[in-house]
């Protein structure tokens, strides 16, 4: 599922509750109208690429629901988040329903708070939709939607209306040369946040952008300059250290990683092999999982530490296992690995304890075309 489209159909919904459920939105049913045909048309050729590619099939749905589990279930999965998050969403949920009762009946201004009460109700509805999807229905479309983050929406709309009538209760209250000083205070609180932040990502970085530039940036650089981009690294998969964009950054192939996951909501057929991948590189040794005797749910408490999970993969990554990838007929033309662990391919980059050697494969690893 694309995100954008993704979003769209969480938005339409909730505009379609307020036009069912609202008097003053009911009657005015032919603007909205050509609103929504008029976006239709805009977004045709976005359209037509999810048409595109849900046409192609998706092969192994276990696969999916794997990739989904392992990857970031927070997503997905709503057990795979802290009680405490449920506790706090559903109280605050509650006390916006609570306000905007009492507001509608205190307030002109009663269809912003109405529709914030609908959009309340059918946040919870996505909520809810949320565990039944995996656990309830079993339904991998559903599932796919990510309905949990329907409640983004929610979120972002009811801090909006509810700090408005914050705003204005206290506006009412404030004469107006006190407002100019909360108005200044409030100003300079933000700068000086914002310049504290701005600092502290100089100090952790040592450049005045704040942005780093690690290990991964340069060796990627000396990729692009010195390879061809038919060659195949074999880099980190753990979400660290910024090895995502070394693909883009380098323009070479790489053989995985763990970004490549994501696929799963926009390409679920490249699930399978990209689990394939990782079995090669022992992720089912090191997660301590059974493929065979998997169901849905199983995994999600393996996925909860991914980034641990990954890093441990990359820990135990060795030469030998390097060559078994070769001898099962894929390709792999360089290696990146950290200066203390032994190889014998010959070291062509090293930099900031990390270094580049050129993998050998043993004679007869490859037959015909190697995979990439």
């Amino acid at each position: 599922m694309n995100l954008n489209l993704m979003y769209a159909i969480f938005a339409i919904v909730y505009l379609g509750a307020c036009l069912l459920m609202i008097g003053v939105y009911r009657r005015s049913w032919k603007q909205v109208s050509a609103t929504l045909l008029l976006s239709s048309v805009i977004g045709l050729p976005a359209l037509r690429l999810v048409l595109h590619s849900s046409s192609h099939p998706i092969g192994d749905e276990t696969a999916v629901w794997q990739t989904m589990e392992l990857l970031f279930p927070f997503h997905f999965y709503p057990n795979a988040s802290p009680p405490n998050k449920h506790l706090i969403f559903l109280a605050l949920l509650l006390l916006t329903i609570i306000v905007c009762i009492r507001m509608c009946r205190r307030t002109a201004n009663r269809p912003t708070w109405q529709s914030l009460r609908v959009w309340s109700v059918v946040a919870l509805g996505f909520y809810l939709l949320g565990w039944a999807a995996p656990y309830l229905f079993r339904s991998l479309p559903l599932t796919m939607l990510q309905p949990l983050r329907g409640n983004d929406i929610w979120f972002l709309v009811a801090g909006a209306v509810l700090s408005g009538g914050v705003s204005i209760a206290l506006h009412r209250r404030v004469i107006q040369t006190q407002q100019k000083f909360v108005t200044a205070g409030l100003l300079a609180v933000g700068l000086i946040h914002g310049a504290a932040e701005q600092a502290e990502r100089v100090r952790r970085t040592g450049y005045w952008h704040g942005i780093p530039y690690t290990a991964s940036n340069k060796i990627a650089a000396w990729a692009k300059r010195n390879t061809s981009r038919e060659v195949v690294f074999l880099i980190p998969v753990s979400p660290t250290d910024d090895w995502m964009h070394f693909r883009h950054l380098s323009q070479s192939n790489i053989f995985t990683h763990w970004k490549d996951g994501s696929a799963c909501s926009y390409a679920p057929w490249y699930c399978e092999e990209w689990l394939n991948r990782l079995y090669l590189l022992g992720l089912a040794e090191v997660a301590g999982i059974d493929p065979k005797t998997y169901r849905i749910g199983s995994w999600v408490h393996k996925g909860r530490n991914f980034i641990q999970l990954f890093r441990r993969v990359d820990e135990q990554v060795s030469q030998a296992l390097v060559e078994r990838i070769t001898q099962k007929g894929y390709r792999v033309d360089y290696w990146v690995l950290p200066e203390h662990k032994p190889t014998t391919f010959p070291v062509v980059y090293r930099v900031d304890g990390w270094k580049v050697v050129r993998v050998i494969p043993k004679e007869g690893s490859f037959s015909g075309l190697p995979r990439r």
